[in-house]
């Protein structure tokens, strides 16, 4: 699963955006293309799910998400986005980041970031259903395809108000 990105030869800090549906792959690209880069260290991967489970006590994802404090999360979410700016650090965003609500995250960072989007692949439902059973096992999550479809809806197709520099596409 790899964009036609060479990270390494972006120019830094940047920002990568990933954008898509929840089980369409943003973190196992994550997983497959950035734990193993030589300096993937130097980079800090900002999820909402990771600061939801660090938030809680429980290691089931469905449990967490209905204890843990909405504000605290975002809170947490904002300063870390705030600190990446501070320090001047290269920055992936691990999130679906499909509405309009992703140039608030943008807004963040200073102008001489180079931003990027990853688009990931709209898939059929038969392997949103498998993935969201592996992940059930596997993770205790599990996001109904009804949830999906309702986020699909409110998709908000890239723009150039998005302002990103690179738009690439992850082949299924």
């Amino acid at each position: 699963m790899k964009p036609a990105l060479n990270i390494s030869e972006l120019k830094t800090p940047f920002i990568i955006m990933l954008i898509g549906l929840p089980l369409s792959g943003k973190t196992t690209w994550i997983k497959e293309n950035i734990l193993n880069m030589k300096g993937y260290e130097n980079i800090d991967i900002i999820s909402r799910d990771d600061i939801i489970m660090e938030l809680s006590s429980s290691d089931d994802y469905n449990k967490s998400y209905s204890e843990v404090d909405e504000k605290e999360v975002n809170t947490l979410l904002r300063e870390r986005l705030i600190e990446s700016n501070k320090n001047r650090r290269c920055v992936i965003v691990d999130m679906t980041n499909m509405s309009k609500k992703r140039k608030n995250t943008l807004n963040y960072f200073k102008k001489d970031y180079t931003r990027v989007a990853i688009l990931f692949p709209l898939l059929d439902d038969e392997k949103y259903t498998i993935r969201n059973d592996k992940r059930k096992r596997e993770e205790k999550k599990d996001i109904p395809l009804t949830v999906l479809k309702d986020m699909l809806e409110k998709y908000a197709i890239i723009n150039e108000e998005d302002k990103f520099d690179i738009v690439v596409t992850v082949e299924k």
